[in-house]
């Protein structure tokens, strides 16, 4: 993929967290930074694309917590009109499911989840990278890859042995290594930044 952008700034951001709950801090704070000009916000500038139906119940209740607007579409891109709360309908974050979502540009698309258990998980790989290719050939300026990177302990039950499972960013990631076309980098939420 080749982007009209600006070849000096980077169009695809990869942006790694401690953990969840940092990553879906961390996507408030894009969102805010994305979709503000002066004093307004325009939610309607972004767009969330996620793998599964859980993430888009847990991506809804995020943004309605943070006083975000936001809309969910479905396969026939009909928007569920409870998730909005009547006018300005057209000014609110669209949620849609990364395999519906063909055929549609956003001005900046977010990618949370996008660790190596979901991208490919256990899944067809060549399945799950044109997928993610079409999620982010969404974008018609920017898109963000959010992922955390994360060591699961689970305790001792019944005499079995404690293992470690590691979570670590997609490997699709990796592949995206064209100097001034992806931004790798590890979010300022460790030292209080913004």
């Amino acid at each position: 993929m080749r982007t009209a952008s600006d070849p000096s700034a980077p169009m695809v951001l990869s942006w790694r967290t401690r953990d969840l709950t940092d990553q879906m801090t961390y996507l408030i704070k894009l969102l805010r930074h994305y979709c503000q000009v002066g004093r307004e916000y325009y939610w309607n500038q972004a767009a969330l694309i996620y793998l599964e139906d859980s993430q888009g119940r847990q991506l809804e209740g995020l943004l309605r917590t943070g006083n975000i607007r936001c809309r969910q579409e479905d396969a026939n891109n009909y928007i569920r009109r409870d998730t909005i709360r009547a006018a300005p309908e057209l000014n609110a974050v669209t949620l849609v499911k990364a395999i519906i979502v063909k055929g549609t540009e956003y001005p900046n698309v977010f990618i949370p989840f996008c660790t190596d258990t979901l991208w490919p998980g256990n899944n067809d790989p060549n399945h799950m990278r044109r997928m993610l290719y079409c999620a982010m050939t969404r974008a018609e300026n920017t898109v963000h890859f959010l992922y955390h990177e994360e060591n699961y302990r689970n305790e001792p039950v019944l005499g079995s042995t404690r293992y470690h499972q590691k979570v670590e960013g997609s490997p699709f990631l990796k592949e995206m290594n064209e100097p001034h076309f992806v931004l790798h980098a590890r979010n300022t939420l460790d030292n209080g930044e913004d």
